[in-house]
């Protein structure tokens, strides 16, 4: 079977019904358990999975999947980004199709409802938005948008994709090693790392800013992140910033700190904060290593530090 994973995809029994489109779950929706939730919506709007397959994904199938993205000049660090995710774990590929006997362009319609590859431009509604993407690297989904490319691309993860319909598949039991994590949000992972760098201190500056910590760790586990969520999270950062002033760090664990907080490393850059939190005793794993870099991304802008003083953009 074309591809880079070793489990097959599953089919049922054949029936007739319009082409098929191309969807991939990347790790980052596979391991919070969002590609439930995005078939779940992908059925609202009249789409079943006919074929559905785990697989480990490989940087040659990456690249022939993004070969357009990758085009344009300055895409070099997303695309390095992109090829680190799915190495990371395993994603799931399905083949999409109208439910019923009406004709559909269902490659037409997956491009409307995936949304823009910027969160930042999504609507409500789109499914990376109801699937809380905060970045265009970690936006859990790819999906053909015509039905050439659909063949193209589904043909790298099924024998004779679109060639025959089939009734709506099951889910296949996830891997027993897929990985799980509670969230891809930039700022709970900001959240942890800060508890992490704190948990020695032992104070009573430090039982207050474990108050404005959990509230912020509740804050940064939704999925959605409306304004007011994150003027809620700027407003606490500033207050843990009085906090930390009496909390009895080090040089090094007070720079960590305060990069994490978004204070005064205006020139550094997502690599500069992990070397911070580095020479704190703090390593990132490499799962928020690869969030905190892609939140630089996202929030990076032609002369704009990402980690600039004044919280969200």
């Amino acid at each position: 079977m074309p591809g880079n994973g070793d489990r097959p995809g599953v089919r049922e029994e054949p029936r007739a019904g319009p082409a098929p489109g191309f969807v991939l779950f990347s790790p980052d929706a596979t391991t919070t358990g969002r590609h439930r939730r995005a078939l779940g919506h992908l059925r609202l709007h009249g789409l079943v999975s006919t074929a559905l397959r785990w697989t480990r994904v490989g940087e040659e199938t990456v690249e022939r999947l993004y070969a357009a993205n990758r085009q344009a000049p300055g895409t070099d660090h997303a695309s390095a980004l992109v090829d680190e995710l799915f190495a990371l774990d395993y994603s799931l590929a399905a083949e999409v199709r109208a439910a019923g006997d009406g004709e559909m362009d269902v490659p037409g319609l997956l491009k409307r409802i995936k949304g823009a590859s910027d969160p930042d431009r999504g609507r409500p509604g789109e499914l990376r938005v109801v699937l809380g993407a905060e970045s265009k690297i970690l936006n859990f989904v790819h999906a053909s948008d015509t039905p050439e490319e659909a063949v193209r691309e589904g043909s790298l993860f099924f024998d004779g994709f679109g060639a025959v319909p089939g009734g709506a598949a099951p889910l296949p039991p996830p891997p027993p090693d897929l990985g799980r994590r509670v969230s891809v949000s930039p700022w709970h992972v900001r959240s942890q790392l800060k508890r992490e760098l704190c948990a020695w201190a032992g104070s009573a500056a430090l039982a207050r800013f474990g108050l404005l910590a959990a509230e912020e760790e509740r804050l940064a586990r939704l999925r959605r992140k409306t304004p007011a969520v994150l003027a809620s999270l700027a407003r606490i950062q500033r207050l843990q910033v009085e906090v930390a002033r009496r909390l009895p760090l080090g040089s090094a664990e007070r720079d960590a700190f305060e990069a994490l907080l978004d204070v005064r490393w205006a020139d550094a850059d997502a690599e500069g904060l992990l070397s911070t939190l580095q020479d704190a005793g703090l390593a990132a794993t490499r799962w928020d290593a690869l969030i905190l870099r892609a939140d630089w991304l996202q929030r990076a802008a032609p002369g704009r530090p990402a980690f600039a003083a004044g919280g969200p953009p």
